[in-house]
């Protein structure tokens, strides 16, 4: 029986597509985040008018709100953040280490048979799969944080209309 050929390309687009849906939840997400940010601010005017207590109440739920806000952001910036090769030899499939070298070193890297492209892949698919894995854990702990978020807001929301 022959053995089944990995497609390596196939495997590494699979990868690089999974890190760019990541990157662009993050995206929207930000997005979103920063713009209620932006508009609980306007918030602030609103409490003027309250009683002592309840001013107090808002405030507190406020900052909490803004803190919170502000953790949901810092991890879905860390979503987008730039990722970095973590293995120390030179690699085509990396960009600045491309770009490290002269055009013509390049072209006789890819031309020279002792190059192992097969392991190139694979180096870059593990890579990949690390940073991937690194952007999942933020981007589920950005949503989870997006909880409190929206609990604290619906919480200010209510001391002010009533």
């Amino acid at each position: 029986m022959e053995k089944e050929k990995i497609d390596y390309d196939y495997l590494l687009s699979n990868v690089q597509t999974q890190i760019n849906n990541f990157d662009n939840k993050a995206n929207i997400l930000l997005a979103i985040v920063s713009i209620t940010f932006t508009l609980s601010l306007l918030l602030l005017e609103s409490i003027t008018g309250l009683s002592d207590t309840r001013r107090l109440l808002c405030i507190i739920f406020l900052s909490l709100y803004l803190l919170s806000s502000l953790i949901t952001l810092t991890f879905l910036i860390l979503v987008i953040f730039p990722r970095k090769s973590k293995n120390g030899k030179g690699d085509v499939n990396y960009y600045k280490d491309v770009a490290r070298i002269s055009k013509q070193d390049f072209i006789d890297l890819l031309n020279d048979g002792k190059y192992d492209y097969t392991s190139s892949l694979q180096n870059q698919i593990y890579v990949n799969s690390v940073i991937c894995n690194r952007k999942h854990k933020w981007l589920v702990a950005a949503i989870w944080s997006l909880l409190p978020l929206i609990a604290l807001l619906i919480t200010n929301l209510y001391l002010i209309i009533i």
